[in-house]
Protein backbone atom coordinates (compact mmCIF):
# COMPACT_ATOMS: atom_id res chain seq x y z
CA UNK A 1 0.00 0.00 0.00
CA UNK A 2 2.63 2.55 1.03
CA UNK A 3 4.41 1.73 -2.33
CA UNK A 4 1.45 1.85 -4.30
CA UNK A 5 0.58 5.11 -2.72
CA UNK A 6 3.97 6.90 -3.46
CA UNK A 7 4.70 6.97 -0.19
CA UNK A 8 8.81 6.77 0.92
CA UNK A 9 11.57 8.27 3.16
CA UNK A 10 10.81 9.50 6.57
CA UNK A 11 6.94 9.76 5.95
CA UNK A 12 6.87 6.11 5.60
CA UNK A 13 8.70 4.65 8.56
CA UNK A 14 6.15 6.93 10.34
CA UNK A 15 3.07 5.74 8.62
CA UNK A 16 3.77 2.11 8.35
CA UNK A 17 1.72 0.87 11.19
CA UNK A 18 -1.29 2.67 10.17
CA UNK A 19 -0.74 1.12 6.78
CA UNK A 20 -0.58 -2.28 8.49
CA UNK A 21 -4.33 -1.59 10.71
CA UNK A 22 -5.98 -0.38 7.25
CA UNK A 23 -4.30 -3.56 5.83
CA UNK A 24 -6.16 -5.97 8.42
CA UNK A 25 -9.01 -3.54 8.24
CA UNK A 26 -9.33 -4.32 4.37
CA UNK A 27 -8.66 -8.28 4.98
CA UNK A 28 -11.35 -8.73 7.60
CA UNK A 29 -13.85 -6.86 4.86
CA UNK A 30 -12.50 -8.88 2.17
CA UNK A 31 -14.77 -12.22 1.33
CA UNK A 32 -13.05 -15.49 1.53
CA UNK A 33 -14.09 -18.76 -0.21
CA UNK A 34 -13.64 -21.09 3.08
CA UNK A 35 -15.63 -18.84 5.38
CA UNK A 36 -19.32 -19.81 5.44
CA UNK A 37 -21.87 -19.24 8.14
CA UNK A 38 -23.78 -21.62 6.95
CA UNK A 39 -24.03 -24.22 4.57
CA UNK A 40 -25.51 -22.87 1.09
CA UNK A 41 -25.04 -19.31 1.91
CA UNK A 42 -22.66 -17.08 -0.14
CA UNK A 43 -19.33 -17.02 1.11
CA UNK A 44 -18.66 -13.63 4.21
CA UNK A 45 -15.91 -11.81 5.43
CA UNK A 46 -14.57 -12.84 8.52
CA UNK A 47 -16.22 -9.22 9.87
CA UNK A 48 -19.66 -10.59 8.26
CA UNK A 49 -19.32 -13.89 10.09
CA UNK A 50 -18.26 -12.28 13.46
CA UNK A 51 -20.67 -8.91 13.70
CA UNK A 52 -23.67 -10.27 11.32
CA UNK A 53 -23.29 -7.02 9.35
CA UNK A 54 -20.91 -4.96 7.25
CA UNK A 55 -19.25 -2.42 8.96
CA UNK A 56 -19.61 1.28 9.02
CA UNK A 57 -16.87 2.48 6.99
CA UNK A 58 -17.77 -0.39 3.96
CA UNK A 59 -20.29 2.54 2.01
CA UNK A 60 -17.02 5.07 1.86
CA UNK A 61 -13.90 3.24 1.22
CA UNK A 62 -10.94 5.36 -0.16
CA UNK A 63 -7.64 4.55 -1.07
CA UNK A 64 -4.78 4.10 1.36
CA UNK A 65 -2.68 7.28 0.27
CA UNK A 66 -5.44 9.57 -0.80
CA UNK A 67 -5.29 13.50 -0.76
CA UNK A 68 -7.81 15.47 0.78
CA UNK A 69 -8.09 19.18 1.87
CA UNK A 70 -9.65 18.74 5.48
CA UNK A 71 -11.90 21.99 6.33
CA UNK A 72 -9.84 23.63 9.47
CA UNK A 73 -11.84 27.06 9.26
CA UNK A 74 -15.51 27.53 10.10
CA UNK A 75 -15.67 31.21 10.45
CA UNK A 76 -17.81 33.17 8.46
CA UNK A 77 -16.09 36.65 8.93
CA UNK A 78 -12.56 35.21 6.11
CA UNK A 79 -11.76 36.24 2.79
CA UNK A 80 -12.61 34.09 -0.31
CA UNK A 81 -9.03 33.84 -0.94
CA UNK A 82 -7.63 32.91 2.77
CA UNK A 83 -7.19 28.69 2.51
CA UNK A 84 -9.82 27.35 4.62
CA UNK A 85 -7.89 23.80 4.80
CA UNK A 86 -5.23 21.97 5.34
CA UNK A 87 -3.79 19.17 2.73
CA UNK A 88 -3.96 15.74 4.29
CA UNK A 89 -3.35 12.18 4.05
CA UNK A 90 -5.85 9.43 4.32
CA UNK A 91 -4.56 6.62 6.09
CA UNK A 92 -7.79 5.07 7.23
CA UNK A 93 -10.64 4.90 9.11
CA UNK A 94 -12.48 5.76 12.30
CA UNK A 95 -13.89 2.57 13.56
CA UNK A 96 -15.42 4.19 16.84
CA UNK A 97 -17.58 6.52 14.95
CA UNK A 98 -19.81 6.98 12.50
CA UNK A 99 -19.92 6.33 8.43
CA UNK A 100 -18.09 8.42 6.11
CA UNK A 101 -15.15 9.21 9.57
CA UNK A 102 -11.57 9.03 7.93
CA UNK A 103 -8.36 8.91 9.87
CA UNK A 104 -5.91 11.88 8.11
CA UNK A 105 -2.26 12.45 8.12
CA UNK A 106 -1.65 16.45 8.63
CA UNK A 107 1.51 16.76 6.79
CA UNK A 108 2.31 20.35 7.89
CA UNK A 109 1.72 19.29 11.38
CA UNK A 110 2.80 15.66 11.19
CA UNK A 111 -0.16 14.48 13.18
CA UNK A 112 -3.39 12.34 12.80
CA UNK A 113 -6.76 13.94 12.74
CA UNK A 114 -10.35 12.27 12.56
CA UNK A 115 -12.84 13.86 10.49
CA UNK A 116 -15.49 13.28 8.05
CA UNK A 117 -15.46 17.46 6.35
CA UNK A 118 -12.81 16.35 3.59
CA UNK A 119 -12.81 17.53 0.07
CA UNK A 120 -11.26 14.77 -1.99
CA UNK A 121 -8.74 15.33 -4.54
CA UNK A 122 -8.62 12.31 -6.17
CA UNK A 123 -5.08 11.50 -6.24
CA UNK A 124 -2.19 10.25 -4.33
CA UNK A 125 0.38 11.22 -2.35
CA UNK A 126 3.16 10.73 -4.33
CA UNK A 127 1.14 11.86 -7.66
CA UNK A 128 0.34 14.29 -6.07
CA UNK A 129 4.10 15.53 -4.50
CA UNK A 130 5.39 15.43 -8.06
CA UNK A 131 2.51 17.82 -9.22
CA UNK A 132 4.05 20.27 -6.73
CA UNK A 133 7.17 19.97 -7.11
CA UNK A 134 6.72 20.04 -11.02
CA UNK A 135 4.54 23.47 -10.38
CA UNK A 136 7.53 25.29 -9.42
CA UNK A 137 10.23 23.97 -11.51
CA UNK A 138 9.92 26.11 -15.11
CA UNK A 139 11.69 23.59 -16.98
CA UNK A 140 9.36 20.86 -16.16
CA UNK A 141 6.41 23.81 -16.94
CA UNK A 142 7.89 23.78 -20.74
CA UNK A 143 8.09 20.07 -21.21
CA UNK A 144 4.78 19.77 -20.05
CA UNK A 145 3.50 22.80 -22.28
CA UNK A 146 5.45 20.73 -25.32
CA UNK A 147 4.28 17.26 -24.48
CA UNK A 148 0.18 18.85 -24.32
CA UNK A 149 0.95 20.76 -27.62
CA UNK A 150 2.14 17.84 -29.25
CA UNK A 151 -1.30 16.42 -28.70
CA UNK A 152 -2.91 19.02 -30.18
CA UNK A 153 -3.52 18.14 -34.01
CA UNK A 154 -4.46 20.70 -36.98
Amino acid sequence: MLNGAGIYGQLREKLWEECEKMATLLNNISVHKKIHSEKDQQPQSPYQVFYGKLPKYFSGLKVFGEIGILKTTYSRLQSKLHNKGSTEIFIGYSTRHGTNVYRMFNLTTQSISISHDITWLNVKYGKWKSQINNAHDPSQQKEQLHDDLSLIHI
